[in-house]
């Protein structure tokens, strides 16, 4: 996980991004996403422990990081809602919701079968305890950190809560993709968040129980007795395994010691793996940019907007999404990627246009170029982007140097904790599709050594937005922001790249409507 979130600037925004629970139906539907029916096409194996391969530790056994390790959570844990393909909400755990006339909070009820594993029914007591824990400030608490209008938590009755908002919001309901049911009762039985971080079992209501967990090895869950309500996952075990190669999680796919590698992003390896029949599920999900920081430039010609949108012209972005992503990316203009709601047809990735770039330095009064610090990358990013974007503003006089940095360095540099240099790379997503996950490191009133960049008319629309009820008033609204950040042009836009989820020749069933929002539960192996 920590080569993937390494490409984030927005650290902890999204330190997502990698995966969250769709793949379930709303409850109720009678459209189950797996079960003990035998399907059509190949026999089952009758073996289905799930070896799931990933490339590091998780940082929690808790959903309070749920924007790093969704799919290893929605294992053992249920959120309260999910999301289709058209990004629209559906129930999970929460049945429905809905805001008060006062506008005051949003209105939860709770399914009324829900069970923790350690058999004891889920209440609204339990969502409210959760929701005031990650409340509290905390820097690996990721979830908390994006709820920037909840103000805390209040239980109705035994199934109802409200979620107490600062001002009329209805972003409020996506973040409950986020927000799980966890045992109060277990979590005091151990001591506090601290320890149930490290020893959940019996604090879920999702399908699996936890069982062991070996650090820099392997973490276990197996399925529980009772049936859950709604999810019928087919794993009768599920082993998620950290291999930190790359190479060596493909591979296990080719010899059967796996049956799902995630964070791949080697498209070498991805090219070679299509070749052997490995399936691959690609979705471009995720952008890699480099954002300037608003403070430190202040003084230098990156002050000048003109300055900044001629480094955006040096760079040959279809020849880099040709030849280093091999296709698997595509150019793109804006803080958003296709496909989502936020998205804007309209703003278009700037043209290569070299001419045009010496033009817009010379017109700014730097004909000969000029130099700067650089630019702060992770250790673990994949350096060749940065190379080619060097390179190319070397050829318009440009000169500056790339730093990798060790990611736990590199986070405190994001977060404003180091010296920010004039530039720092900055990748990640919104898989939400409404900007919650950025907008905590953009919006003007966050604390000042936290925001890279703010712009107030995205501040102001993004407000209009999180206040409308009509949702395509509200997607309207949303793109408006979007372009209304890309037109100060804070960044070096560059690629949305894909996220690749592989799954071996004799392993069917992989389905993601969403591409950072899915479970394993369809997931089953075939003889």
């Amino acid at each position: 996980m920590q080569a993937f979130l390494g490409r984030l600037l927005l650290v902890l925004i999204a330190l997502s991004a990698a995966c969250a629970p769709t793949a379930s139906p709303a409850p109720g539907t009678g459209q189950p996403t797996g079960g003990q029916q035998q399907p059509s096409g190949p026999r089952r194996a009758a073996d289905q422990t799930l070896r799931v391969g990933t490339s590091a530790n998780p940082s929690t056994l808790t959903p309070e990081a749920a924007a790093t390790n969704i799919t290893l959570y929605s294992f053992q844990f249920d959120n309260l809602v999910n999301l289709d393909a058209n990004y629209n909400l559906k129930p999970s755990a929460a049945e429905k919701w809905e805001i008060l006339p006062d506008n005051s909070a949003w209105r939860w009820t709770l399914r009324k079968d829900l069970v923790f594993g350690n058999g004891d029914k889920a209440t609204a007591e339990d969502v409210v305890n959760w929701i005031q824990t990650l409340l509290q400030p905390s820097p690996a608490n990721t979830v908390g950190n994006q709820l920037v209008f909840v103000s805390g938590a209040r239980v109705v009755d035994e199934y109802t809560f409200d979620v107490q908002i600062k001002q009329r919001d209805f972003s409020m309901p996506y973040m409950g993709a986020n927000i799980f049911v966890v045992s109060k009762k277990v979590m005091e039985q151990v001591g506090g968040p601290r320890e149930l971080a490290a020893n959940p079992k019996g604090a879920g209501t999702g399908p699996y129980e936890f069982v062991e967990y070996r650090q820099g090895d392997v973490v276990v869950y197996r399925l529980r007795s009772d049936a859950h309500p709604w999810r019928k996952p087919i794993a009768t075990e599920v082993r998620w395994r950290v291999i930190p190669e790359q190479a060596q999680r493909v591979n296990g796919l080719r010899t059967g010691e796996l049956d799902i590698a995630l964070l791949v992003s080697n498209v070498e390896l991805i090219d070679q793996a299509k070749r052997d029949n490995i399936k691959i599920d690609a979705r471009p999900d995720s952008y890699t940019n480099i954002i300037f920081d608003q403070k430190t430039i202040a003084n230098t010609p990156l002050a000048d907007k003109r300055v900044r949108q001629a480094m955006n012209y040096a760079v040959d972005k279809e020849a880099i999404a040709r030849t280093l992503y091999r296709g698997y990316g595509v150019p793109i203009g804006q803080l958003a990627v296709p496909g989502t709601l936020n998205f804007n047809d309209q703003v278009k990735p700037y043209p290569f246009d070299v001419a045009q770039a010496k033009r817009l330095l010379a017109e700014a009064g730097y004909p000969n170029g000029f130099k700067l610090q650089g630019v702060d990358i992770s250790a673990s990013e994949f350096a060749p982007l940065f190379q080619a974007v060097q390179s190319a503003h070397r050829d318009i006089g440009v000169e500056y140097e790339i730093t990798p940095n060790e990611f736990g360095q590199y986070v405190q540099i994001a977060l404003g904790q180091r010296q920010r240099k004039e530039m720092i790379s900055a990748g990640g997503n919104n898989p939400n599709g409404i900007f919650t996950f950025t907008w905590q490191f953009l919006k003007c009133d966050r604390p000042p050594t936290l925001v890279i960049w703010c712009v107030p008319e995205m501040d102001r629309l993004l407000s209009q937005a999180y206040a409308e009820s009509d949702p395509a008033r509200r997607k309207q609204l949303l793109q408006e922001a979007g372009k209304a950040w890309a037109d100060e042009v804070p960044m070096i836009f560059l690629i949305a790249t894909s996220s690749f989820v592989l799954s071996g020749p004799k392993v069917e069933g992989f389905v993601r409507e969403v591409p950072a929002y899915y479970t394993l539960d369809g997931v089953y192996r075939v003889e």
